[in-house]
């Protein structure tokens, strides 16, 4: 599988994915339909290690909810 490469939409972050997606899903809890402002997401998980951060690393906030075994937002 080739990378798969992103950034934020202010381009200030990039970064690429490598390796095997571990689950690809997309979500219409009310958490993720507040978060993204739509009725769902396409949620993609995969290993810590499986990031390469190309630029702006520095430049990313994660916020995790408390109350939430898997929930967290992260934002440039």
């Amino acid at each position: 599988m080739s990378a798969i490469h992103g950034s934020c939409l202010c381009g200030k972050v990039r970064y690429e994915i490598s390796g095997k997606i571990e689950l690809f899903t997309y979500c219409f809890c009310p958490r993720c339909q507040k978060a993204s402002g739509s009725a769902h997401v396409a949620n993609m998980r995969v290993s810590p290690d499986q990031i390469k951060w190309n630029q702006g690393q520095e430049n990313i906030a994660r916020y995790d909810l408390p109350e939430a075994e898997r929930f967290a937002h992260g934002f440039c």
